[in-house]
């Protein structure tokens, strides 16, 4: 496993840690989830988009991460990597930057988090019609992101449980 330090923090186990917080259902899986899928193409880059562009309002001043989410896929999950929200940002801009930043195996998700774990923000861009984005966070965040999404065109709802929901496509 790969081990990051936190400036000033701690040594972490970045996948380890996340499945220890979706077990146990604290933070970011403590919430809601919001939960955007069967999209087309440009409707998940609007959805990034606006995604990437709240959770930077929100959360720019901390550390970002960036990792190959393969739950939905075979069950591995990749250590994630330090990623700047600039950079992050820029794979929003077009339809072929968010395929060129994304695995192209069937079903793998990039998921993105803040070293304060306040959010996990997954999507994949598969063909048309399959493209998916969720989000787990606080209510405030999901449902501010919900219905700017919906005020876009983009059909998403709120499942009330993240960890419920992850149970069940994860496998809990």
């Amino acid at each position: 496993r790969l081990t990051f330090l936190f400036p000033g923090r701690y040594h972490l186990d970045v996948d380890a840690e996340l499945a220890k917080r979706w077990r146990q259902g604290i933070r970011p899986f403590d919430g809601p989830a919001l939960v955007a899928g069967d999209q087309d193409e440009n409707e998940v880059l609007l959805a990034v988009r606006c995604s990437l562009g709240l959770l930077c309002e929100l959360h720019g001043s901390k550390g970002l991460f960036v990792n190959e989410d393969w739950h939905d896929h075979d069950g591995l999950v990749k250590p994630g990597r330090p990623v700047s929200w600039a950079e992050a940002s820029t794979w929003a801009r077009d339809i072929q930057r968010l395929r060129e930043a994304c695995s192209d195996d069937w079903r793998v998700h990039t998921l993105l988090f803040s070293d304060d774990y306040a959010f996990c923000l997954r999507y994949w861009v598969g063909g048309a019609g399959e493209c998916r984005l969720d989000l787990c966070a606080e209510r405030g965040v999901v449902e501010r992101l919900t219905s700017a999404l919906r005020d876009g065109g983009v059909a998403a709802s709120i499942e009330t449980s993240a960890k419920a929901y992850l149970d069940r496509t994860w496998g809990g």
